[in-house]
């Protein structure tokens, strides 16, 4: 009877550890996915920022060439 508890208690200890692993590597791909996330707009913002600033200044310019 002891040594079939001490079997529980350990098969549990080993679960506990996986599932800590698992919810560790979860968490890290998460908070790295909403970095790569939050990057990405940040750079497409940036991008669209330019775009406008770069097209505002084509319509600004073409009719003093013309």
């Amino acid at each position: 009877m002891n040594g079939f508890r001490s079997g529980i208690f350990e098969i549990e200890g080993e679960w506990r550890c996986r599932i800590m692993n698992t919810h560790i590597i979860m968490t890290t791909t998460i908070m790295a996915a909403f970095m790569i996330t939050t990057m990405a707009m940040i750079i497409a913002m940036a991008t669209n920022m330019t775009m406008t600033i770069s097209m505002q200044a084509d319509m600004c310019m073409s009719p003093t060439i013309s």
